[in-house]
């Protein structure tokens, strides 16, 4: 192993200490500090190895904090970490470990009485087909399903408990 690759592991061992990281991520920040994508690959097998890097705690890490600090629904964590580089398979076992039914109703419920506060809307106005549109497309945009996102429009909003 020459010197550009020590150091470039080097590098990225007091990156991953600091923040996780995909394992494409590190690839990609391997060949970026010269190296060739043989030995960047390589590297990413030291780090591995040394648990530097790892997919799963990652997909862990990243669900957790889009889900919970970002509010993001499945369907946008998912594109963001297939973009990532971590596999379908393995999102959706984080995401079953994580995130119960219970807790994506009660975060599209606490989303949707946010925005309607927001937009400073009653209960009779969010009922308007404008309205109710501008709230349902909030609630996609932010990764929801839409079957989710109906079930709790119906459950709450019907029921006139969203305020």
């Amino acid at each position: 192993m020459n010197e550009l690759c020590k150091k470039a592991i080097n590098t990225l061992r007091g990156a991953c200490a600091k923040k996780e990281h995909a394992p494409l991520e590190v690839l990609q920040k391997l060949q970026h500090l010269g190296l060739s994508p043989a030995e960047a690959q390589k590297g990413l097998e030291i780090l591995e190895n040394e648990n530097y890097v790892d997919s799963l705690r990652f997909c862990r890490a990243f669900v957790h904090d889009y889900f919970f600090l970002r509010h993001w629904g499945k369907i946008k964590i998912s594109y963001a970490i297939a973009q990532k580089g971590i596999e379908q398979a393995q999102f959706e076992i984080i995401w079953h470990e994580l995130i119960s039914q219970e807790q994506e109703e009660e975060q599209v419920y606490n989303l949707l009485c946010k925005k309607k506060k927001q937009l400073g809307l009653s209960i009779l106005e969010s009922k308007t087909l404008k309205n109710k549109t501008q709230l349902f497309n909030y609630l996609l945009r932010k990764g929801f399903p839409t079957a989710l996102i109906t079930k709790v429009w119906y459950k709450y909003n019907d029921s006139d408990e969203v305020d």
